[in-house]
């Protein structure tokens, strides 16, 4: 009887949380695409990788042929795509308290064949302005 009780407050505090069901808007650009990349494996049909983005506040669009460039603030590593198909997501979270500045990721889903074949992100933060 006591394994039993211990099991389930076990499951209970360590079981999936309704936070775990989304996207953890973490800074950095490395961050989140490891992030979105736990939610999105490599082969994922675009569309649904779009649906997953979309529910998670982000707003996505499909982009033929175009650029991306991957930068994150303050880091000199980027990466540039030239003339790719690609999902482009793009999320503005505001600043927590006034004249704390947005923070603002974009990614590229690359589309081979109707599938995911990468993950690019980059990320910035906005100052407000005064």
């Amino acid at each position: 009887m006591r394994i039993s009780i211990g099991l389930l407050i076990l499951t209970v505090s360590f079981g999936v949380s309704a936070d775990e069901k989304k996207m953890a808007f973490r800074p950095g650009a490395k961050p989140m695409r490891n992030e979105i990349r736990r939610f999105i494996k490599v082969g994922t049909p675009i569309a649904a990788a779009e649906k997953i983005m979309t529910e998670n506040g982000f707003s996505c669009r499909l982009k033929k042929n175009d650029d991306f460039l991957a930068t994150d603030e303050g880091s000199t590593d980027s990466k540039f795509i030239q003339r790719k198909n690609f999902l482009y997501c793009e999320r503005t979270e505001e600043g927590y308290v006034a004249m704390s500045p947005s923070r603002r990721w974009k990614a590229a889903l690359l589309n081979e064949n109707e599938k995911v074949a990468n993950v690019l992100v980059s990320f910035e933060t906005i100052q407000p302005s005064k």
